[in-house]
């Protein structure tokens, strides 16, 4: 009896190292674009072009762009499809689209709809799908950051664009920022988990983010640290009797 309750113990033990490992590497949410980037190259000072109309007040696309939190993009009913483009100085390679959720995403669930769309160009005319998104690639937290990563992107693009036709959660669509990292062309991509490329790191300051909502132990990993525990406890029974 007694090892079959050293068995349970330790495969208890495995499956919280196990899912503690899965948890960590989830694409947020994350409180600071410098998490996010997790050491990649942020390709600095993006230039709005063009965007979807205004749903509400000043709530136009071009906000994405301006480094601020507390403005956002907003869109629904009339004012589909979400889309925004932008432009940088030189082509480059993206690996990784970051995006924000905005102020009250939580109280008014407000996520891109399955198919919604990062594309890189080099006109602004014809357009190379890098990722086609789905709803639950991110939640509904306030001010958190979140991203996709590119892996089979190779080539180098100076104008990306961000389109969604409809919202998953309700009439409408928000988000507060967006950022994109990447490398020169012919640089070494990044390594599967954020390792840096070879090109200079560009350093993002740390911002003054509200934390609406704690960033707490993933369920599962806490339903298995439960289990650990449950094991334990008849163990520990057990040798008592």
């Amino acid at each position: 009896m007694r090892k079959r309750g050293f068995i349970t113990l330790a495969l208890a033990a495995v499956m919280v190292l196990a899912l503690s490992v899965s948890a960590g590497a989830q694409n947020g949410p994350f409180w600071t674009l410098d998490e996010a980037v997790g050491g990649r190259n942020l390709v600095a000072n993006p230039d709005f072009v063009a965007g979807g109309e205004i749903f509400w007040g000043d709530e136009g696309p071009f906000n994405l762009f301006d480094g601020q939190y507390a403005t956002k993009y907003g869109a629904g009913e009339d004012g589909w499809p979400f889309w925004a483009s932008w432009r940088y100085a030189e082509a480059f390679v993206a690996d990784r689209f970051l995006f924000q959720t905005a102020n009250d995403n939580e109280s008014n669930p407000r996520r891109m709809g399955d198919g919604w769309t990062f594309s890189g160009s080099n006109d602004a005319t014809n357009w190379t799908v890098l990722h086609a998104g789905r709803h639950d690639e991110y939640e509904n937290y306030n001010f958190a950051w979140f991203f996709v990563d590119l892996p089979n992107n190779a080539g180098a693009y100076r104008y990306y664009r961000l389109l969604a036709d409809f919202g998953a959660d309700s009439g409408g669509i928000q988000l507060a920022q967006v950022a994109v990292t990447g490398s020169p062309p012919g640089a070494a991509a990044p390594a599967v988990g954020g390792a840096p490329a070879t090109a200079p790191v560009i350093p993002v300051a740390a911002e003054d983010v509200p934390q609406s909502a704690p960033s707490t132990a993933d369920p599962i990993t806490l339903i298995a640290i439960g289990a650990l525990c449950s094991a334990a406890g008849v163990l520990f029974a057990k040798r008592r009797k």
